[in-house]
């Protein structure tokens, strides 16, 4: 499995604005990295690691690209500045 930090990724336009400020457990969030492709994954931690809050999540497919052997598996940590669409779980 390949992890992949903040500077791996793009970060989203500051004039698009998320629907939610926050993200919880097992939301699933669109990343951009920066060979291309958009992440699809679900976040898997929350937490402040070196005094900013930052998220964890697990690569559910890739969108997009073409799939090189290296991108095959990925645990993504990253900000809420670099998410770029949130679709929320529902905790019914």
């Amino acid at each position: 499995m390949n992890d992949i930090y903040p500077d791996g990724l793009i970060a989203r336009p500051h004039h698009n604005a998320l629907r939610f400020s926050e993200l919880r457990l097992g939301d699933t969030v669109y990343l951009q990295s920066r060979c291309g492709a958009v992440i699809k994954a679900t976040v898997t931690f929350v937490g402040h690691v070196m005094g900013r809050l930052t998220y964890t999540a697990e690569q559910i497919s890739l969108i997009g690209a073409r799939l090189r052997q290296d991108l095959k598996l990925q645990r993504i940590r990253f900000r809420l500045q670099d998410v770029h669409q949130v679709e929320r779980v529902s905790h019914g």
